[in-house]
């Protein structure tokens, strides 16, 4: 009898690691040229002759190998894809993202360990005989992907309708400078249908509307328009809609005009209350189609003036609290301790700023504690030397921060809350392009920072 015990044990031990083993060929879903599949750590997918193994996961950081290359990528909230012999890559989900999220339904899709995406690196990865961007550029229509809502961004503190945490479903796109007029047009991404629209959105009196759009190449797929002007609608139930046909103008939720564009799967048409479920990370083949191609060449700057924490109407909603993205030249640099990629703020009528403590979002389910007692912010800049200052401070709490501009002291400041102050100026030598300040935490009270202003010098 435990001879047959051993066995059955063994023949189930056996099973289950072939089961683990096994090769994936076919992905869950395709979206434009891209191809999703779910993978448990340890499994491989064949993609265009190319052997994907997925290694590892640590935080939102997801080690796979492509061939003989073996890579860390992080998963793509704002993160274009990258090339490896032959394969456009970039991470959709994993586990860990979806675990900060609040609601599951949104990362539904995910199944497994990670949600891996793979292109041919000769194809776009949305293809403009089929797609289009989802606005008119023909009155001089500008995407700066500054803005905090992109694809799972996480929301610091917001909740949804049912009261709990949430990242952010699709993209919010700025369209500030629309307010009280028709101007950019909103877009059909593809050839579709109407599947519904509703105008009575409730919680609000504003002539807002939402729109969801049926596609007609992969009916399981749908498009999710949010924040359109209900007056200014083009369209009509049942309609079929053709790619880059208009659909109306943005409208804005009364504090930041804007539209926001989600991309869904699902097997019905989704009723209104589901309809942010099973989102599908579509951020690099949205960056493909304003840019033409994933965006490989950096923003580089010699002067500026970047703000911290600003509200929604003030800046485009574009707050400077997330990671360093090299294609926009801005952000913090921060490590894989730091699962929601991005840091703290806190925004008020007349000043804002960026939060920097040891551990921060504490009690939310971000929640991460920095291993060191420093933040960094960089800046992509030409060679050369740069004045430079900065506003320091919090706007609630009692706060105490040391500034260092390319490692040039530029004061230790302790303030009361409410208490912002000026940094001098300082002339620093950026020798590696990148305008880099550090801002120290004492690990007890909060660091602020509001404001930095620079310019190149001529010496």
């Amino acid at each position: 009898m435990r001879l047959i015990t051993i066995i059955l044990v063994y023949i189930s031990c056996h099973l289950n690691f072939l089961i683990a083993a096994q090769v994936v060929s076919q992905p869950d879903f395709v979206f434009g040229n891209v191809s999703y599949f779910n993978l448990n750590i340890g499994q491989t997918c064949v993609f265009n002759e190319n052997e994907i193994e997925v290694l590892d996961n640590e935080n939102h950081y997801t080690q796979i190998r492509v061939d003989e290359d073996t890579i860390w990528l992080k998963v793509s909230r704002r993160t274009p894809a990258t090339t490896i012999s032959k394969v456009q890559v970039f991470i959709a989900d994993n586990s860990a993202v979806k675990a900060i999220s609040g609601n599951s339904r949104i990362h539904g899709l995910l199944r497994k360990d990670v949600l891996l995406a793979l292109a041919p690196a000769e194809l776009p990865l949305a293809d403009n005989l089929q797609f289009v961007f989802p606005v008119s550029f023909t009155q001089g229509f500008l995407w700066r992907t500054l803005e905090d809502t992109y694809v799972f961004s996480y929301q610091q503190g917001k909740t949804d309708e049912t009261g709990i945490e949430r990242s952010y479903s699709g993209v919010g796109i700025d369209m500030r400078e629309t307010r009280a007029m028709d101007k950019h047009m909103v877009l059909a991404m593809e050839n579709g249908r109407i599947a519904w629209l509703e105008t009575k959105i409730p919680g609000t009196v504003e002539p807002q509307a939402i729109v969801c759009i049926q596609s007609e190449s992969s009916p399981n797929v749908y498009y999710i328009y949010e924040h359109l002007h209900s007056r200014g609608l083009l369209i009509r139930k049942n309609q079929r809609i053709l790619k880059g046909e208009g659909i109306g103008y943005a409208w804005g939720n009364g504090n930041w005009n804007h539209f926001r564009i989600g991309v869904v799967l699902s097997d019905s048409i989704p009723v209104f209350e589901n309809r942010h479920h099973y989102a599908i990370n579509f951020y690099p083949q949205l960056l493909n189609l304003y840019f033409g191609r994933q965006p490989v060449f950096s923003n580089f700057f010699t002067k500026g003036q970047i703000y911290f924490g600003r509200p929604d109407h003030m800046n485009g909603n574009s707050k400077n609290i997330s990671a360093f993205e090299e294609y926009q030249g801005t952000g913090w640099n921060l490590g894989r301790w730091n699962t929601a990629d991005k840091v703290e703020y806190v925004s008020g009528r007349r000043t804002c700023n960026a939060r920097l403590r040891k551990t921060l979002f504490t009690g939310q389910s971000g929640q991460c504690t920095n291993p060191h007692n420093w933040y960094e912010f960089e800046i992509n800049v030409q060679i050369g030397a740069y004045r430079i200052r900065a506003l320091v401070g919090d706007q609630l709490l009692p706060s105490w921060q040391r500034i260092e501009f390319e490692g040039i002291n530029a004061g230790t400041f302790r303030r009361e809350a409410g208490d912002h102050v000026w940094t001098s100026e300082r002339i620093v030598k950026v020798n590696d392009g990148k305008l880099t300040v550090r801002i120290y935490t004492d690990g007890e009270q909060v660091a602020g920072i509001s404001e930095i202003v620079f310019q190149q010098a001529v010496l």
